[in-house]
């Protein structure tokens, strides 16, 4: 066959076809890689805001502990006794029936109770009637202690618990663990929440890595909710007074307060060697002088 009988008419038009329709399936392919790029794009300029808290806020903290030898309670009274701050004494509900001392100890500050699954609301509350509780923090991790129903759907759970706190007319918050704060900050409903616990503790050897974390998280919340109390969390079980000192430098104007971790049960390898009640005085002086 000549080149003219090959370039007949209808082959031309076939071969038209096929180039059009190789470019359309291209382009197809191309708008679907797109569009998942977009997916993952930040957010745009119309949802971003900048926040910082003002300079006038002084900086809270709040003792997790179980600890109750002298020389911690000593660094504790000297701490939350320091200035006209109300900072929070901290239980979680697992301290029941051993009872809640600290609540008596320092019974001037706001006291937080801290429960682990919706169930043990009812009984958070009920602890109202001895000490006068300010807040119900729900913490909701990827443990046992959080029934897998509630670990399923984070979102409805949390929301649910907004519902039931907020009912019994005392402040919510939410303390969950790391990972399902980072999958879900974005997706929370932040204007149901009074409190948020950043559990950020494990990047805390790293300042850049938590400082970033935890000032993208803050600011969106805040953003969300300008009237929501942020506290973020360290424990001298990862980490000593230096590093932390470092991190409160990091994020103090992206937070309200530090969640301070402390335990000098070394036999429960619950701490590291440099945690001590002196290590602590440092970590609580330095967040007191700061605004």
């Amino acid at each position: 066959m000549g080149l003219a009988g090959f370039f007949s008419l209808p082959t031309v038009v076939i071969v038209f076809l096929l180039f059009c329709g190789l470019a359309i399936f291209a382009s197809i392919a191309m708008g679907s890689q797109d569009q998942n790029v977009e997916t993952i794009q930040p957010l745009s300029n119309q949802e971003e805001c900048s926040f910082s808290k003002t300079s006038e806020e002084p900086l809270l903290f709040g003792v997790f502990t179980f600890a109750n030898d002298t020389d911690s309670i000593e660094v504790m009274q000297e701490q939350y006794s320091s200035n006209d701050r109300k900072h929070y004494v901290m239980h979680s509900i697992r301290a029941l029936p051993e009872g809640l001392w600290l609540y008596d100890e320092f019974s001037t500050h706001r006291k937080m109770i801290i429960v682990q699954s919706l169930d043990n609301i009812t009984d958070a509350i009920d602890i109202d009637r001895y000490h006068n509780l300010s807040m119900v923090a729900y913490d909701i991790e990827h443990w046992e202690r959080t029934p897998e129903s509630e670990r399923a759907d984070p979102l409805l759970s949390i929301s649910r618990g907004s519902d039931i706190v907020h009912e019994a007319g005392f402040r919510y918050g939410i303390t969950p663990d790391a990972e399902m704060l980072i999958d879900n900050y974005k997706k929370i409903n932040w204007t149901e929440i009074d409190f948020l616990g950043m559990q950020l503790q494990r990047f805390s050897q790293n300042v850049q890595e938590y400082s970033s974390l935890a000032n993208e998280i803050a600011s969106f919340a805040s953003c969300k909710n300008p009237n929501i109390e942020i506290f973020t969390q360290l424990s001298f079980r990862l980490t000593d007074a230096s590093d932390m000192i470092r991190v409160i430098e990091s994020v103090k104007d992206n937070v309200d307060g530090f969640i301070i971790a402390y335990d000098t049960n070394t036999n429960a390898d619950s701490c590291i060697s440099g945690c001590s009640p002196y290590q602590l005085n440092l970590v609580l002086d330095r967040i007191n002088r700061l605004q």
